[in-house]
């Protein structure tokens, strides 16, 4: 429920699974501006771009099955 309006959250077991895994890993969550330059990317940068761009691929082939 949410705090301020007392209505359910969207995604409510979105948010539990990712909290789980993020108790078990202890991974970093890092902000990654959008819409740099290509030359002025940092290695954080340049991985997320290519795990956004697997993720989108994988995601299409998936929907494309259903």
């Amino acid at each position: 429920m949410s705090a301020r309006t007392h209505c359910p959250i969207r995604n409510a077991a979105l948010y539990r699974t990712f909290y789980e895994f993020y108790d078990q890993l202890g991974f970093e969550i890092i902000k990654v501006p959008g819409h740099t330059r290509t030359s002025s990317r940092d290695t954080v940068d340049q991985v997320f771009s290519i795990l956004d761009k697997e993720v989108r691929k994988a995601l299409k082939s998936l929907l494309c099955k259903s």
